[in-house]
């Protein structure tokens, strides 16, 4: 995928989801000087499926910051994503995409320690299920400015559960690309978000791809989204090792005393490990990654409220994720 796509994947990441961004499309400037590799490995596939079953770790959970529960859980996640163009001009500078999101979230508990609070607590069984959706309409306009190519982007988002749909919100970018040879790329701008819960409404994004002299190593950065240290393995493989940030999320209903009926919750993972993919059949891409998943909080609000009710945290765990993509595009 150009640098110039890989930067439009912050908008849809910015806003909670981590849906890919969209199919490929370039310049015939850019077209020339894309790497092999990246057409056997695009960030943005027509279809992605992924498994992804975490170690059991530690947690606690505190309600208005008094502490509520303590324990152990193990998770499993489901996730699939389907891209879809719908237009696009001749010269591919404006195109109209569609994306679909379904995730499932399942949390395991065991050695659940409650404790008194002012507030009537939140009671959760041994085993608790989420259903997530969302849908995005994609807009991209590449053109140049200042002598530079540079994409606009915007994303309508609409997410929610089994239920329903939550909400509706927007993101916009805007990425220049600062440098491209046959060896570097770099690109930057700024992302626009109008969920109240973002944490940062605006935020600037960079991507720097860059191929040493003389070596099978290359290192690829899109902030705030990952960074690795990336070799092809194998005739038609790629190993990757580096980190990637991730904000997972999704709708709950509690209908208990105390509580409203519709809550988010959303949690801020950063995974560092290996990831290996292998692409057979020219279109079909097999993924394996594994490594450690280091989460920073997790949050239980009223849907589109910056006022935190539930907090978690947890311990350090290990993680393995298995995938299996169609790139509908490979020539």
């Amino acid at each position: 995928m150009t640098n110039l796509i890989k930067a439009s994947l912050f908008a849809l990441c910015l806003a909670g989801c981590s849906i890919p961004a969209f199919a490929q499309i370039s310049d015939k400037a850019i077209q020339k000087t894309e790497e092999i590799v990246t057409n056997k490995f695009p960030g943005t596939r027509f279809f992605d499926f992924q498994y992804e079953q975490f170690l059991p770790t530690d947690y606690t959970a505190k309600l208005y910051d008094e502490e509520m529960e303590k324990g152990t859980f193990s998770q499993k996640r489901f996730k699939t994503t389907l891209n879809v163009p719908f237009y696009r001009t001749k010269d591919n500078s404006f195109v109209i995409l569609g994306t679909g999101l379904y995730k499932y979230e399942s949390f395991t508990f065991d050695n659940v320690e409650r404790f008194p609070t002012t507030y009537p607590p939140l009671y959760h069984s041994d085993k608790e299920d989420f259903h997530y959706f969302a849908t995005t309409l994609r807009f991209v306009y590449l053109s140049k400015l200042f002598s530079k190519n540079v994409m606009y982007n915007a994303n309508i988002i609409a997410d929610g559960s089994q239920k329903g749909y939550e909400r509706i919100n927007a993101t916009m970018m805007v990425a220049f690309v600062l440098k491209r040879d046959k060896t570097t790329t770099i690109t930057a701008g700024l992302n626009g978000n109008t969920t109240p819960t973002a944490i940062f409404p605006v935020l600037p994004v960079f991507t720097l791809e860059h191929q040493f002299s003389g070596s099978p190593w290359s290192i690829d950065v899109a902030f705030p989204k990952f960074g690795y240290a990336r070799r092809e393995l194998l005739k038609d493989g790629r190993l990757s090792l580096g980190l990637n940030y991730e904000g997972e999320l999704f709708f709950t209903y509690p209908d208990q005393p105390g509580f409203m009926s519709e809550y988010h919750y959303n949690r801020n993972e950063i995974k560092v490990g290996g990831m290996y993919e292998y692409c057979f059949a020219k279109n079909f891409i097999l993924t394996a990654k594994l490594g450690t998943a280091f989460t920073f909080w997790g949050q239980m609000k009223k849907i589109n409220s910056t006022n935190k009710m539930i907090t978690t945290t947890q311990d350090v765990n290990g993680y393995f994720n298995i995938g299996f993509s169609y790139n509908l595009l490979r020539k």
